[in-house]
């Protein structure tokens, strides 16, 4: 449980940097 939420936030992470830096 711990891993999946950790991975969960790191994706959620991810995707707000590529969103980021990224414009669409």
């Amino acid at each position: 449980y711990l891993i999946y939420h950790a991975t969960n936030g790191i994706k959620s992470w991810i995707e707000s940097s590529n969103r980021t830096v990224k414009a669409d």
